[in-house]
């Protein structure tokens, strides 16, 4: 099964056994054409711009199978050295906590990348879906102030939900487990005031995806990101090696790894605006 095949076009055939991938994280934004949307909270206009400032052909390479995962584990130790530099030279704030954390993410998803790479498909689609999401957050946090007081307070919102939920389980009230649970939903609450966020519901991805202007690569990836990250018809039934194809890791891979590069240029653009000048 072949998702990029296009009869009507002749495409470069690549050299057998190798893959296509995203190599250069330094200076990598990767945006669309010039759009205009609408932040749902923000209540204004947002311009997105093109930012790429290189060619495909200058950030992807030809690479073997082999050394897939090394190179998924350099491009982890890159985001990492850029977050060192950030510990050091930036004061905390919920700002630098979010996006910093976002970056711990990306590393640790290519990290996980790296372990799945080539053996399991559906690892391999569920990590690349995962860094799309990270990546359209931090968009997100980056385009309004306000809006990483909303991010940070998703974290409250969810440890509560799940404080609830273990509450609810619980049944006994004289158990002692029942009066840490309550304590802890307390101890967010204070948490959330010291700080100034209010804990909120996670983002829907379809609408974080239009807020940012990448609603085209959300119906694009989304749909192949369901058929191997849920226990879908496809995947039980389907054969291993038809569910399992070069081109289709190709795809996830050039993904996975476009939009860890677009990460980390907006963190590294964050972090130089932030620097006091010399």
């Amino acid at each position: 099964m072949r998702f990029l095949a296009n009869p009507k076009r002749k495409h470069r055939r690549k050299k057998k056994g190798q893959l296509l991938l995203w190599t250069r994280l330094p200076n990598h934004r990767l945006e669309s054409d010039a759009r205009e949307t609408r932040a749902a909270h923000a209540g204004v206009r947002l311009y997105i711009r093109s930012r790429m400032s290189k060619k495909l052909r200058d950030v992807v390479t030809r690479m073997p199978p082999e050394e897939v995962p090394k190179h998924l584990r350099g491009l982890a130790q890159k985001v990492r050295q850029l977050l060192v530099s950030i510990g050091s030279s930036i004061s905390r704030s919920n700002e630098r906590d979010a996006v910093t954390n976002l970056a711990k993410r990306t590393a640790a998803e290519l990290e996980q990348l790296a372990s799945f790479y080539p053996s399991s498909i559906e690892g391999v689609a569920w990590c690349t879906r995962n860094l799309f999401e990270v990546n359209l957050v931090l968009r997100y946090v980056l385009l309004d102030p306000k809006h990483v007081n909303e991010w940070m307070g998703q974290a409250a919102g969810d440890e509560k939900e799940i404080t609830e939920g273990l509450l609810s389980l619980t049944g006994d009230e004289s158990r002692p487990e029942v009066r840490v649970l309550r304590n802890r939903l307390s101890q967010i609450d204070e948490i959330c005031k010291r700080h100034g966020i209010e804990p909120s519901h996670p983002f829907r991805i379809a609408d974080l995806a239009r807020d940012v202007g990448r609603t085209d690569d959300y119906k694009a990836l989304y749909k192949l990101f369901s058929k191997y990250v849920h226990p879908s018809s496809y995947v039980i039934n389907m054969p291993d090696e038809d569910r399992r194809g070069d081109e289709t890791l190709n795809i996830f891979l050039m993904h996975a790894t476009s939009y860890s590069g677009d990460t980390y240029g907006r963190l590294d653009d964050w972090f130089k605006g932030q620097r006091p000048p010399h």
